[in-house]
């Protein structure tokens, strides 16, 4: 299999299918407690591991991002684990420079907790997400709120990062 074959729509599709079908089996199983937290857990782990490929690809990491390169490499981030119709983000650089806003419009992933009866017990992983993309860029996340959620109603999901450059970072390697 090519690597154009392993970041084709349909693999990610396919192993988005295997994640909710997971979830739910472990909500069945164990409850949708340990199912929120295993998820958060293991998303935070592949952010983390897609930070710092992006960070390592760019040659970069924290404090020698601009905040419009920031931007670029989050969507980087994203890209390379959903496809643009499964999850769509815009991105604002808030006026502190250690702050961002991200405006999802479109997650794949409320849809199909929808579909399979669970949206009351579902916890979104975004705050794990978001934190472990900015720790892999090389940032130690201050804050994440969200300020508005899909999941509760609202329109689009509003969530703010407050971070600043992870100064052990590049010393460690971590994102290099």
């Amino acid at each position: 299999m090519s690597d154009r074959d392993l970041h084709s729509t349909s693999t990610q599709g396919l192993w988005w299918l295997h994640d909710g079908r997971w979830y739910q089996e472990v909500a069945r199983r164990f409850g949708h407690a340990a199912a929120n937290e295993i998820n958060a857990d293991a998303v935070r782990f592949v952010a983390y591991r897609v930070g710092r490929s992006v960070a390592r690809n760019l040659r970069k990491s924290g404090d020698e991002f601009e905040p419009t390169e920031l931007v670029a490499a989050l969507h980087r981030c994203v890209r390379k684990m959903w496809p643009e119709h499964y999850l769509r983000i815009d991105y604002e650089h808030g006026g502190d420079l250690g702050e961002i806003t991200m405006v999802i419009k479109r997650n794949y992933a409320l849809h199909m907790v929808r579909l399979a009866g669970s949206m009351e017990q579902y916890r979104c992983p975004c705050h794990a997400v978001r934190s472990g993309w900015l720790e892999g860029l090389g940032f130690e996340v201050k804050e994440n709120r969200a300020e508005a959620c899909m999941r509760t109603g609202d329109a689009a999901c509003v969530q703010v990062s407050r971070y600043r450059a992870d100064p052990d970072a590049r010393r460690a390697g971590r994102a290099r």
